[in-house]
């Protein structure tokens, strides 16, 4: 786990509709990111794979994915890809094909969840099966690996690759891929634990339970305007989620309103309340929206992540 470097690094060209499948032999874990034409989690225009053999990175691929929809401006600016690019790439369903055997059967690492819901909605709108198998946050591991430094703040991509002095052009998938795998392999050894021990890892309940909060918003912040209401099991407490929540700009409400944008809920709730009772925050969040009101429900790691963003 010690050799930090990168083998051999193999961009696939953006309109390569003829990529070969990846030999998954000795891959030990592998990191993939996404970027998207817009708001629509499944609207891939871009998926970079970065596999791991061996305790180095052995290969990092780039592919332009022609969406079949709209892209937004907000989304074109942060990622610079636009719709003439990719108008003679690969749709989801061809770009996907090679990197199948290698989600079905090694350890899928991405930067919050947000990318493998993207791959889940992208599969969905082609049709196809979700080959994502083992999935693991990588951002759960940087926050428990080094929980002083990266614990509450600071667990973004640009910010991590900055603190271990890896170089880094952000917002293209091939290198998000490769930064996370640069950073995984940096957090398995000085965690000692091994991608299949931190797939099972659950950290010890240790902080408050939760309690009704409020916070008034930074004016100054990025994401002025929006109210915010909290429900489920955070893996911080809600008095911290808050204040982040309040230095970035956000509002924080106790219950959801005609007001609320964003209802915050445990990762953990949503994955174990599917088929089961939602708290009736999350239920009256889903009539609203129903209602045609424009509340946009996100997993904790979401909105970590969009915290870490802004």
């Amino acid at each position: 786990m010690g050799l930090f470097k990168t083998l051999f690094t193999r961009n696939s060209q953006p309109n390569d509709r003829h990529l070969q499948a990846i030999d998954i032999t000795d891959v030990e874990f592998f990191t993939f990111d996404v970027e998207t034409a817009n708001e629509d989690f499944g609207s891939i225009c871009q998926i970079g794979v970065s596999v791991v053999k061996n305790g180095i990175i052995h290969e990092t691929h780039a592919v332009d994915i022609n969406p079949k929809c709209a892209f937004s401006s907000a989304n074109i600016n942060i990622h610079g890809i636009t719709p003439e690019r990719v108008e003679k790439s690969p749709v989801f369903s061809e770009a996907i094909h090679p990197f199948e055997h290698l989600f079905r059967n090694a350890i899928a690492i991405s930067h919050s969840n947000f990318d493998t819901k993207a791959i889940s909605r992208a599969c969905a709108r082609a049709n196809i099966d979700n080959p994502v198998t083992h999935w693991l946050d990588s951002m759960k591991v940087v926050r428990n690996t080094w929980p002083d430094q990266f614990g509450k703040r600071g667990y973004g991509l640009a910010n991590l690759s900055q603190h271990f002095d890896i170089p880094f052009n952000h917002h293209d998938a091939g290198e998000d891929a490769r930064v996370t795998a640069e950073i995984m392999l940096r957090a398995f050894e000085a965690s000692g634990k091994t991608p299949q021990e931190w797939l099972t890892f659950k950290k010890p309940k240790a902080y408050y339970p939760n309690k009704k909060v409020t916070a008034e918003a930074n004016e100054n912040g990025p994401l002025f305007g929006e109210v915010a209401v909290f429900t489920g099991e955070l893996t911080i407490s809600r008095k911290d989620a808050a204040a982040l929540a309040a230095k970035a700009g956000i509002t924080v409400a106790n219950g959801v309103t005609k007001k609320t944008t964003i209802l915050i809920v445990g990762d953990q709730d949503l994955t174990v309340l599917a088929g089961h009772e939602k708290s009736s925050k999350h239920r009256k969040a889903e009539d609203l929206i129903a209602k045609g009101q424009p509340i946009r429900i996100l997993g904790e790691s979401e909105f970590l992540k969009l915290i870490a963003n802004n």
